[in-house]
């Protein structure tokens, strides 16, 4: 551990427990270095002269604070001490008022002491000589204080934990009948580290086992500069050949090598190069480097240590490796990044910190407050907090408490308006429920209050939570209109990236550097922060009664009404969710789950969520829950006999379930069901009451998170409530049966990723149908570097659908405002009339949706939210005779014409964060097999019933070969969005995009005119076609100017050159010496038609792909490399 003495800046003293008089104190029960305290406390504080002014009257003052904290246990006397360590302790001053001292100077942090003690002897009360003492490895003193203990072990599978035990002994913190270990020295603790020669986990005072976590950065020092430092040049060299200095030396006397290391790691399951990184720093190196550098650890210690209550209980906070490192760029951001004057038109002192779920992101905002306030150049920063977290305002009140500040609530819009405008620092917090319900006419009228420069301050810093959900709104328009020149950091776990939805990054981050941080979920998996999750694919078929059609039927029954009238009915209510909510099929659905999770779940006490398609379905979802409960208990109670005298294993398919559940009868008797859904207090039933009431809620939020022995409420079933935000580490299931796509999905799903002890995994059974792979995808490293979101472009496309929308009333001389009678009368009576208004609304509103988050758009809010309004009335008017009317009907028909063909396995127990695959069940195989199909299919074929989490560690093993495998294809495979030929959308040719307009006459169907591609609206069907003809004309003297400019480097001319369809290849030479070229090459930029040309003219030399076939590419394009890399990453966006 040569690093504490050597790099780090660490004095070291190794500790002889047997000396009559300890090293630094007067005897073996004392835990503060007195003499060293006393006079860095006379060191560290001095008179406005710069000269030391505390006397031993006023020394011993302070001393006598930090040695009588007061009455309470272990962890109230800790949060007194750490507190009296961040604000410093009263003592008498010079003109006999009392004045603050600090106990360390965290400004200067070289001003401090930092001492290493090896073996340092404690011992406990009424303990006098060599036995019965404890000796704790290394104690790291700050000014004589204890603020680390480290333990240290050899390696092994178990051997970390063996050193967090001794820690638990030694804080008496292990429940034991008896007090034992030496707790006092834990009043002063801030961290609790074990570790071996190559590993490290750290907690605090009140962490268990499980809370002990790695520190895998050494920010903000390179990994490299700390190798260095180390001479470390080689990983597999034994761990006693890396320390040159044996005097150094603070670990045991055994010096444990590397190869002992990776063998214990790979009984443990990991592998050696999880375990060190790129620069060959094993974990416990950087988990030092990280905390332990005495500026780092004072940093920790001033703006990251929290104490907060949960469940009732007091608990104390350390920060994450990826919160400190992304808070340490957030701030050096705000410090050096330019404003929005400096830089011409964005400002550059902001972005988002994209932090997994369930790694503590909602924190970090209570860590950069914590860091703004003792930075002098961000001191005068007025902080704005917007999230729905209500836990963090005492985090909040206590930060702004330390910076002599109070913490600003704002109780309402209209409040919120008037803390904007005041001028200098400050802390102003708000919950973002309060403002998301702009629908009244006051509220609508207050927020427009912020459609103004409130505060024109560069000295504003925006911090929003959950940014790709909750601020993805009106409000968050305004607030960029109200704060013009303000920075703004946004905190997400599942940013928005879909092209299809308002990108988080587009809302909250600058062009050139979007990304502050990024943790992705594979780091939070290996950090054991979260739990891996599998999904179970589940197909619930239906099938119609008797030989009549369900078509059929619906023709009937709806014969009076007009063909179009039956074609709005079958398309807006026959569809999925409608069937899902047949009742037979839900009964079956439910039965399913209740012994799904009787015998996968219950078992190991964790619980459940159900996510129905709507409020109805959950009400339905609780009562079929219930009776397949009593369902179940009694088969149970009846078959009692038999299953006692069966075994599983020789056990007939039919008694199989009832013998699993058997033996946990009791437990299933005490089982209890909670839908929690929102009210509407206008249609609810009144039996829904105890389901919609928030107290409810409340209490049943309460009892879920009890143990199931303690609790028997084993069931949430919701529809939006609680699938975002809630925690719940006993969840371990979550049942689907409702449309979640891509960032709300995977909202969703982080409700079981939590841990808790005995929870492998999290579980996702889908009765649905969800787009799994979809979801995935956003999370691909090409969509997070995809394209901006052009501001410039889109909004003359809002302007032009903003005046169709407008100019279809101003064409009638009628005004939206004015004449709103006269409006809907039009509406009412002209069919066509309505037909087009409703389709220009909608082409409004949907420009409106994508754009909105930006304060470009709030001049056309007003006029969207009356256009929407005239609709509502129009749609009102029609509801007793119009399709509206037709819901209960077809819900109707299919409840009594769908049943129940029982649930079939579609897709099973395959990582939810894998590559998308397909799972064959074969009972001849006794292995797994993995094979990749021609066309980069993953297909896995496994032996019957084979366990989820077994096939998880499978994958997991084999994930390095998949990946090495697909990669070349993966490009190949990338999906592109289908054009559809719409004015304004973007159609590339040679690597530039050009805008398509429909025109209603010229002489040819398409052409590029004025740099935009101008299509006959007559022709518009024919689209793809046309531009497929037009390429293949266009290209084909482009590509012979191309090869005749080149062949007399290559020595050779092709015979022929063709333009046609191949499918995934952008060129082909055959041995005649014809070249064919892909129509689609016409879309590239020109550097990339080059070197596809070359590669294939190559070919016409060297048929193979092999050296000496890139050696010649290289001589013609020594990018070569460079070229074939963006072409396989971004060539699947140059398409129709």
């Amino acid at each position: 551990m040569r690093q504490l003495p050597g790099g780090l800046g660490w004095e070291h003293i190794k500790a002889n427990h047997l000396a009559a008089i300890p090293e630094q104190r007067d005897d073996y029960h004392e835990v503060l270095l007195l003499s060293r305290l006393q006079r860095q406390l006379r060191e560290i504080n001095l008179d406005p002269n710069g000269q030391p002014w505390l006397d031993q009257r006023r020394i011993n003052q302070a001393i006598n604070q930090l040695q009588n904290l007061g009455p309470g246990k272990l962890m109230e006397k800790n949060e007194t001490l750490t507190k009296l360590l961040l604000t410093g302790v009263k003592v008498e001053g010079l003109t006999g008022k009392q004045t603050t001292i600090n106990l360390i100077d965290f400004d200067h942090p070289e001003r401090n002491d930092f001492l290493a003690i090896s073996q340092f002897r404690i011992d406990p009360p009424g303990i006098n000589g060599p036995k019965g003492h404890y000796r704790p490895d290394i104690i790291l003193f700050v000014n004589g204080i204890p603020l680390v203990v480290i333990e240290c072990k050899a390696p092994g599978a178990d051997m970390l934990k063996s050193g967090i035990k001794d820690l638990l002994k030694y804080s008496n913190q292990r429940n034991s009948p008896q007090p034992e270990g030496i707790e006092r020295v834990f009043h002063y603790n801030q961290l609790m580290i074990s570790c071996t020669s190559g590993r490290a986990v750290v907690g605090t005072v009140g962490s268990q086992p499980k809370h002990y976590l790695e520190w895998k950065d050494t920010s903000p020092f390179e990994s490299s500069l700390i190798a260095q430092v180390l001479d470390i040049t080689n990983p597999t060299l034994p761990e006693e050949e890396l320390i040159s200095s044996a005097s150094n030396y603070l670990l045991p006397e055994s010096t444990p090598t590397r190869e002992d290391e990776a063998l214990a790691a790979v009984k443990s399951g990991e592998k050696l190069e999880d375990l060190i990184d790129l620069s060959k720093l094993n974990r416990r190196q950087q988990l030092i480097a990280g905390m332990l550098h005495p500026a780092s650890l004072l940093d920790i210690l001033r703006h990251y240590i929290l104490f907060t209550t949960k469940h009732n209980r007091r608990i104390k906070i350390v920060p994450r490796y990826q919160q400190f490192r992304g808070v340490s760029k957030a701030v050096d951001r705000l410090i050096h990044g330019k404003t929005k004057t400096e830089h011409g038109s964005q400002d550059q002192r902001g972005g988002i910190i994209w932090h997994y779920q369930g790694s503590g992101k909602s924190l970090d905002m209570v860590f950069i407050l914590r860091k703004l306030r003792t930075i002098p150049q961000l001191q005068q920063f007025k902080a704005i907090i917007v999230t729905d977290r209500t836990d963090l305002e005492d985090q909040l009140q206590q930060t702004a408490t330390l910076s002599g500040q109070t913490l600003q609530v704002a109780q309402n819009i209209k409040d919120l308006a008037n803390k904007l405008r005041q001028t200098g620092p400050g802390i102003v917090f708000g919950m973002v429920q309060k403002f998301n319900k702009i629908n009244e006419a006051k509220e609508y009228a207050d927020i427009e209050e912020l459609n103004n420069a409130l505060n024109p301050s560069e000295g504003i810093l925006l911090l929003i939570d959950e940014a790709h959900r909750s601020h993805s709104n009106t409000l968050h328009a305004y607030l960029s209109k109200a704060l013009p020149n303000c920075a703004k950091i946004g905190f997400t776990g599942t940013p928005i990236i879909s092209a299809k939805k308002k990108k988080t990054k587009d809302i909250f981050a600058h062009d050139e550097n979007p990304y502050i941080d990024i943790y992705s979920i594979r780091d939070s998996q290996k950090d054991k922060v979260t739990v891996p999750i599998f999904y179970e694919g589940l197909e619930a078929m239906g099938a119609v009664k008797g030989a009549t059609t369900l078509d059929q039927l619906f023709e009937v029954l709806f014969q009076d009404y007009t063909p179009q009238e039956r074609a709005a009915i079958k398309s807006k209510y026959v569809g999925k969710r409608n069937v899902l909510k047949a009742k037979e099929l839900m009964r079956a659905k439910a039965r399913h789950i209740l012994r799904h999770y009787v015998t996968r779940i219950m078992p190991d006490k964790f619980k459940a969520q159900v996510a129905a398609s709507d409020r109805e379905a959950c009400v339905l979802y609780q009562q079929y829950l219930t009776a397949a409960k009593d369902e179940l208990i009694q088969e149970l109670e009846s078959n009692a006999v038999i299953l006692q005298s069966l075994k599983l294993e020789s056990a007939p398919a039919e008694y199989r379930t009832l013998l699993e559940a058997y033996p946990y009868l009791n437990t299933i008797k005490r089982l209890e069901f909670a839908a929690i859904i929102s009210a509407n207090s206008k249609q609810d039933p009144q039996a829904w009451k105890q389901w919609t009431d928030e107290n409810n809620h409340t209490t049943y939020k309460n009892r879920f998170w009890k143990n199931l022995d303690e609790d028997g409420l084993a069931f949430l079933i919701v529809n939006n409530k609680l699938l975002v935000g809630f925690d719940a580490p006993l969840e371990q299931v979550l049942y689907v049966d409702r449309s979640l796509v891509e960032h709300d999905l995977l909202q969703a799903i982080a409700r079981t990723n939590r841990t808790a002890e005995g929870k492998g995994y999290g579980l996702i059974v889908d009765y649905y149908g969800i787009d799994i792979a979809a979801a995935m995808s956003v999370y691909d490293q090409e969509d997070v570097d995809g394209a901006w979101f052009d501001i410039q472009e889109e909004l003359p496309k809002l302007n032009e659908a903003h005046r169709r929308a407008m100019n279809f009333w101003q064409e009638r001389n009628l005004n939206i405002y004015d004449d709103k009678e006269a409006c809907i009368n039009i509406l009412n009576h002209d069919e066509r009339s309505r037909a087009e208004f409703y389709q220009l609304l909608r082409e409004f509103l949907q420009a409106m949706d994508a754009f909105l988050p930006r304060p470009q758009a709030l001049r056309y809010l007003k006029d969207a939210k009356e256009l929407g309004e005239l609709k509502k009335l129009v749609d009102d008017i029609f509801r007793d005779e119009r399709p509206e009317d037709a819901k209960e009907k077809v819900q109707a028909l299919i409840d009594q014409h769908i049943q129940s063909q029982g649930i079939n396995l579609k897709v099973s127990r395959a990582s939810i964060f894998d590559l998308d695959f397909e799972l064959r069940e074969s009972p001849r195989r006794r292995t797994v097999e993995i094979t990749i199909e021609r066309d980069g299919q993953l297909i896995i074929t496994t032996p019957p019933q084979v366990p989820v989490e077994k096939l998880g560690q499978i994958i997991e093993q084999r994930r390095f070969w998949i990946y090495s495998k697909l990669l070349k294809k993966s490009a190949i495979k990338q999906p592109s969005e289908q054009k559809t030929y719409l004015p304004g959308e973007g159609f590339h040719y040679l690597g530039r995009s050009y805008r398509l307009k429909l025109v209603d006459s010229a002489d040819n169907p398409l052409r590029l005119y004025q740099g935009r591609f101008e299509l006959l609206r007559s022709h518009q069907e024919q689209g793809r076609d046309l531009f497929i003809q037009w390429y293949r004309g266009h290209i084909q003297q482009h590509l012979e100017l191309i090869t005749t400019s080149i062949a007399n480097r290559i020595g050779a001319k092709p015979t022929s050159i063709q333009v046609r369809e191949l499918g995934n290849r952008w060129g082909s030479c055959n041995p005649k010496g014809d070249i064919y070229f892909h129509w689609r090459v016409a879309l590239l930029p020109n550097a990339m038609i080059e070197y596809v040309v070359v590669h294939e003219m190559v070919h016409l030399v060297q048929p193979n792909h092999n050296r000496y076939f890139w050696d010649r590419v290289e001589r013609i394009l020594p990018d070569c490399v460079e070229r074939k890399d963006w072409l396989a990453k971004n060539g699947a966006i140059f398409s129709l």
